[in-house]
């Protein structure tokens, strides 16, 4: 599917704009591109927004064309720069796509998205319904809870950008509060992360990608996600050094970043070269979560952590930090998988074999999942995109009905 170039003629159906920043397709993606597909079932008319449409996002589009989903590319041809710079340059691009299109909402889906999605709006002479969704926690200075966290000089532009949004949606209840916390006083709609669990069961019975996945001869761990600092696979090491201790098992940490090789050096001074892989990227998470033992999160801080959820999917017992925010909601403050504290690598570890030794029901773990399906996320997001009355909030500005 090729971009649409701009202008663009008016139409009489509602037109929605989801702009994505992401350059791999996640389940975010396939979410927000479910949401998009499901606004077009009911007679409007979407366009997909990027800074620099990648090979994923334009194939997913291409698997089913419809004439009234649209790729709207709004990075200038031609000009190499980072991913991140390219949603800056874009603000102008996307001033006049909303002076074009006239759209009836317009919704952001992270941090740099919204800003830009914000500093459009204002550029433009249509006000469109704004809508921008937040996924992580951000620093608030001497907060027992959000004190450590990594900052970004973007994060210093949230609370006066967000609050001229019409809406936000915090993808977990302490997210909402950590916008509260930062003074955002914008209504906020919380609507969690989801899965689409007949995708998942599907991919699940696919190979992995691994051949660990396939010898079964000790416990597997896994993990999925990028290698960064806030992921705090140092920790999960530190762990696993301690587990190998106890047991045979072996440790799949799945994707890329800048930490690979701070932690190929921590796994050769553990001396865990024989019981760790570092495999980078999988298209699959799927199928090799599906046949590990163990699904592990270690990290500082989380939005809504989907491998949390796809985990569930799977049927795959699941250990977390009870980082700031999803991991606890997601597994119901521990009574679906063991949490522990951040940062602490002898109580992870002791979660690690506990659950290993009596890990929970796979049903039990499927039918948590199925409180994220994408049937009921994607109804929640159609309800706030059409500007449909919703319940009173609590104190802290977002609604207290996350799945549970």
């Amino acid at each position: 599917m090729s971009p649409v170039a701009l202008p663009r003629s008016r139409d009489a159906r509602p037109r929605y704009g989801i702009y994505l920043s992401a350059r791999n397709m996640g389940s975010r993606e396939r979410l927000l591109l479910a949401i998009a597909r499901a606004l077009v079932a009911r007679g409007a008319s979407v366009d997909i927004l990027a800074a620099g449409a990648e090979a994923p996002l334009r194939d997913a589009l291409a698997v089913d064309p419809q004439p009234d989903l649209r790729l709207v590319d709004l990075f200038p041809a031609g000009i190499p720069a980072p991913h991140k710079l390219r949603i800056t340059l874009s603000i102008p691009r996307l001033a006049r796509w909303i002076d074009s299109c006239r759209p009836a909402g317009l919704l952001g889906t992270s941090v740099p998205p919204n800003l830009a999605c914000v500093a459009a709006a204002r550029l433009s002479r249509h006000s469109p319904r704004l809508i921008l969704r937040q996924s992580n926690t951000l620093r608030v200075d001497a907060h027992p809870r959000y004190g450590n966290l990594r900052r970004r000089p973007r994060d210093l532009l949230v609370p006066q950008f967000y609050a001229r949004a019409d809406l936000i949606v915090a993808v977990a209840a302490e997210v909402a509060d950590n916008l509260s916390t930062l003074g955002v006083r914008t209504p906020i709609e919380v609507i969690p992360n989801a899965v689409e669990i007949a995708y998942a069961t599907q991919r699940a019975l696919e190979l992995p990608d691994h051949p660990w996945h396939l010898e079964r001869d000790r416990p597997i761990l896994v993990q999925v996600g990028r290698l960064v600092e806030k992921k705090d696979q140092l920790t999960l090491l530190e762990a696993f050094a301690l587990v190998v201790k106890d047991r045979p098992a072996r440790l799949l940490i799945y994707g890329e970043g800048p930490m690979r090789r701070a932690l190929e050096r921590r796994i050769t001074a553990l001396d865990l070269a024989d019981h760790v892989a570092l495999p980078g990227h999988t298209k699959n998470p799927f199928a090799a979560i599906a046949r590990s033992d163990l699904f592990v999160l270690s990290s500082i801080s989380e939005g809504m952590p989907s491998a949390l959820i796809e985990a569930l999917a799977c049927g795959t017992p699941a250990v977390s930090t009870d980082c700031p925010s999803g991991p606890s909601e997601i597994l119901e403050g521990g009574k679906v998988g063991r949490l522990v504290a951040v940062g602490n690598a002898a109580e992870l570890a002791r979660a690690i074999l506990s659950t290993l030794d009596a890990p929970p029901r796979a049903e039990a773990l499927r039918l948590r999942a199925a409180d994220f399906s994408f049937e009921r996320i994607v109804q929640r997001y159609l309800d706030v995109l059409e500007g449909k009355p919703m319940p009173p909030t609590h104190p802290s500005g977002a609604r207290p009905d996350s799945p549970s």
